[in-house]
């Protein structure tokens, strides 16, 4: 009797945590913001050109010896980056859709490993006393694995450091002495297949 007093009580509370999970919110948005000591002219060529995103990304360090590919336009709109990685960097696509010169850079961001997301990226410059302001955003739909994980785990706050920390790589290289014209001196492509979980 005891045991299955045990086992309803355990079979309510994880459907009670399941439909709590369920109940969260089925979009999200992370963005974080930081003032640069540069002109939007100066800043707007690292956020339109994805061969200079491993220069201050911070998800580029999680796998320096990705599998990368870039495609399409060579920057601006119609650039495609795309990596396949390990378990950490995992494997996705990204596209620029839309940007406005010195004002902003929209992404398309497809994660294919470990979980299937979309999601919108947006890079919007303003101009500040002494220099600019930079916001990176981050738009979309959260799937249900996600929604379980956040409800034990501050997704914005973990996605939120990982900005705050590419933000200020970004400001240290726009500020530094020495800009990279390309950061990746090898583009290794994707192996072939690794890209089937997007069909």
């Amino acid at each position: 009797m005891i045991a299955l007093i045990v086992i309803a009580s355990l079979a309510a509370l994880v459907g009670g945590l399941l439909l709590y999970a369920h109940s969260r919110p089925d979009y999200v948005t992370v963005a974080r913001r930081i003032r640069i000591q540069a002109s939007p002219q100066t800043i707007f060529p690292f956020l339109e050109d994805l061969r200079l995103f491993g220069a201050w990304s911070p998800f580029e360090q999680l796998d320096p010896a990705a599998q990368r590919r870039f495609s399409g336009s060579p920057r601006g709109t119609g650039a495609v980056y795309e990596w396949d990685g390990n378990d950490k960097l995992g494997s996705g696509r990204m596209e620029i859709i839309d940007t406005a010169p010195a004002k902003r850079v929209i992404s398309e961001l497809e994660f294919f490993r470990p979980f299937k997301a979309d999601c919108l990226v947006e890079f919007s410059l303003t101009p500040v006393s002494g220099g600019t302001e930079v916001r990176w955003e981050m738009d979309g739909a959260r799937p249900f694995f996600v929604k379980l994980v956040s409800v034990f785990l501050d997704l914005d706050a973990i996605q939120g450091r990982e900005f705050d920390k590419g933000l200020a790589a970004l400001k240290a290289l726009v500020e530094g002495p020495v800009q990279p014209r390309d950061y990746w001196p090898v583009v290794r492509d994707v192996a072939p297949g690794s890209q089937r979980q997007a069909a």
